[in-house]
């Protein structure tokens, strides 16, 4: 264990599971997310982030930071 966050950042690489992103997701936004969700699953496999999606993940989220998220990290976004 580092102390400066790395091994969280190092954790996220290696763990691709929908339990891990669950787990990151309830640790960073202090928000519910359940692994067996189906708008979480279908961002894993790729989809394109839709409006209706990401509301199922986070109803208060702005579309304005996930477009720019997603542009950043080249995720298609379809709203």
């Amino acid at each position: 264990m580092n102390g400066d966050g790395s091994d969280s950042l190092f954790d996220q690489l290696i763990d691709w599971s929908a339990e891990s992103k669950a787990d990151n997701y309830r640790r960073y936004f202090d928000l519910p997310a359940d692994p067996e969700h189906a708008a979480l699953h279908a961002i894993m496999e790729g989809a394109p982030i839709m409006a209706d999606l990401v509301y199922r993940l986070n109803p208060d989220i702005d579309l304005a930071i996930v477009t720019e998220e997603a542009a950043i990290s080249g995720i298609p976004v379809s709203f």
